[in-house]
């Protein structure tokens, strides 16, 4: 290959996500292409199309500082700015035959200028088996003081991080709740069922969504959570999911949790939550 071509076509691939621009991404792949890096395992192209391609949408600019070349393949490292949060380096690995690029390999590299990684590493079963579920309170009339553009860009902030999440390892299943207007609460008392609109408590602040996360420990969880961008309109509470492996240590949860081991359950869910979740992706 003609020395500085591969470098032209490395540039050319860049500069078309930072223009979003998939049809000359989809023109610079090979048929065989895989895609590597620490969320990604040799990855095929559609799956490459389907996983990464959206993230275009946070990318404002590729800083290449360093561009290494040498017969069919080359090493980038390079500053990205994202359109939000912190921007950060990562090392990328080429290989190209002729004029399409056949594989690239992902090597994080220094962190955010913020001080913490841009995305969190990937867990390992045994590292993210711990549960929290995260709460989403928002203080009356702040959303309906928002104007379309401003809900817009808020919303678009919380899809980045439900994919931050996804891509870690970390996300389970995330939904917003619609208005506390349409909410009824139920009330069994003596056999008899009563039903009032409206929530549970008249408070200043009401539940607006959820997401359920797996991370190492509470420390964790909570600096997952705190990059939510909806807690600036409210609040966040996060709990961990009651379950019988887990180290407890209050009574009334110990005392769930006996009841549950009598009943051959580890936690309140079905017997195979792997089907339930695949199908609440679909």
């Amino acid at each position: 290959m003609n020395s500085g071509k591969v470098s032209d076509l490395v540039r050319k691939y860049y500069a078309a996500y930072e223009s979003k621009d998939r049809k000359v991404v989809e023109g610079l792949l090979s048929d065989e292409f895989r895609f590597t890096s620490p969320y990604d395992d040799h990855i095929d192209r559609a799956t490459y199309f389907r996983r990464c391609w959206p993230n275009s949408e946070n990318i404002r600019a590729f800083h290449i500082e360093k561009l290494f070349e040498n017969d069919g393949e080359a090493m980038v490292h390079y500053e990205l700015e994202p359109k939000s949060g912190d921007p950060f380096r990562n090392t990328e690995h080429f290989r190209l035959d002729g004029n399409k690029i056949t594989s690239i390999e992902v090597f994080f590299g220094s962190l955010p200028k913020g001080g913490s990684s841009a995305q969190p590493q990937s867990l390992s079963a045994d590292e993210g088996n711990q549960k929290y579920l995260c709460l989403v309170y928002q203080e009356d009339g702040k959303l309906d003081a928002l104007s379309q553009r401003e809900l817009d860009t808020l919303v678009a902030e919380c899809v980045v991080w439900v994919d931050e999440l996804e891509k870690s390892g970390r996300h389970i299943y995330s939904a917003g709740l619609q208005s506390v207007r349409s909410a009824t609460t139920l009330r069994k008392r003596n056999g008899q069922l009563s039903m009032t609109d409206g929530p549970f408590a008249e408070t200043k602040e009401h539940l607006g969504g959820f997401t359920l996360l797996c991370a190492r420990d509470l420390n964790e969880a909570i600096q997952l959570a705190s990059r939510l961008p909806a807690a600036r309109l409210g609040s966040v509470e996060v709990r961990p999911v009651l379950e019988s492996i887990a180290d407890l240590a209050d009574p009334i949860d110990r005392k769930i949790v006996a009841a549950l081991r009598r009943n051959n359950r580890e936690a309140m869910q079905p017997r195979h939550p792997a089907t339930s979740r695949a199908a609440a992706h679909n």
